[in-house]
């Protein structure tokens, strides 16, 4: 996570624009495409973004009317009817779904294409803020609803649209300079205890923490010398070779 505005300028660090967009997956995959998963990005319209931040609107979460939820689990595990239609439930005040047609087409093509289940982020951020309302509780998408819902439930999504600016003292939100991008990325299972924030300073990796760091794990005491070796080894054998610059 980028550190606040506030934060950096207590430590007499600023961070500029350009150091922020170069933070955005759109501007380094390309550079590390051949080590992380495979991913898809589709450019955001305007009115799909409307629609992710509310502007004032009373949509709540209703979907667009391309991809419907059909049911719902409830949060109830002892009852017999777990599973709730919407057509079932009544609504005082009924809210016409909105439309987004090529974009619901987009996301279903590249869900295909990335073998049937995908793990969704904006230019930042993932919704994994939002898991407790998707089935499974987890990030793992295999249609435009299960994506979909979980933009339109984030937190993190909506600092994403509106208030990444904030980290290099802007009043108003930061558009990357090729606008907001939703990216799908080929889903993988990965155990927390297994993912590792590595800091580089002068192309030398000088630090490792899990990055997980609300859960203990008592197994990696007994190997963090193991780990800082392969980290190392692997750091110098494929990052080292990327041409990468914080400058324009």
């Amino acid at each position: 996570n980028i550190p606040s505005y506030k934060t950096c300028m207590a430590a007499g660090v600023s961070i500029t624009v350009n150091e922020v967009c170069k933070c955005s997956i759109t501007s380094w995959y390309s550079l590390f495409s051949d080590i992380t998963f495979p991913s898809v990005f589709i450019p955001l319209p305007d009115h799909f973004i409307k629609y992710l931040l509310g502007d004032g609107d009373d949509t709540g979460l209703v979907l667009p009317r391309e991809c419907p939820l059909t049911t719902v689990d409830t949060y109830t595990s002892d009852s017999s009817d777990s599973a709730v239609s919407w057509d079932d439930v009544d609504v005082d005040d009924q809210v016409e779904a909105p439309s987004f047609p090529e974009l619901v087409d987009a996301i279903e093509v590249a869900i295909t294409k990335l073998g049937g289940a995908v793990f969704p982020k904006l230019n930042w951020s993932s919704p994994r803020d939002a898991t407790w309302i998707a089935a499974g509780n987890t990030l793992r998408c295999t249609s435009c609803s299960d994506v979909i819902l979980l933009l339109k439930s984030s937190d993190f999504v909506m600092h994403d649209l509106s208030r990444v600016g904030e980290y290099c003292g802007l009043e108003q939100p930061l558009i990357p300079p090729d606008g907001f991008s939703l990216c799908l990325r080929h889903w993988v299972s990965i155990n927390p205890s297994g993912e590792f924030r590595c800091f580089v300073k002068d192309s030398k990796l000088i630090a490792i923490s899990q990055r997980d760091v609300s859960s203990h794990y008592p197994h990696l005491s007994a190997i963090k010398d193991k780990l800082s070796t392969e980290l190392v080894t692997w750091q110098k054998s494929s990052l080292l070779k990327i041409e990468w610059s914080g400058d324009p």
